[in-house]
């Protein structure tokens, strides 16, 4: 477990899932009912390091 990650993203895509994801926070709202918090941080880390092409908050 000693793997070393990379960020694959850059800042203004982080930024734009940041602002997203605070925007549904302040509202209290989700798109994502049956998915949880668990499966919500692996697909962004997934994202960020590059592991998945996905938008965690597209998808």
């Amino acid at each position: 477990m000693n793997e070393v990650y990379s960020l694959c993203r850059d800042e203004a895509e982080i930024d734009d899932v940041l602002e997203a994801a605070d925007s549904a926070a302040e509202l209290k709202t989700t798109q994502w009912e049956g998915k949880s918090y668990e499966e919500g941080v692996r697909d962004t880390l997934c994202w960020l390091f590059g592991q998945s092409e996905d938008n965690p908050l597209d998808v």
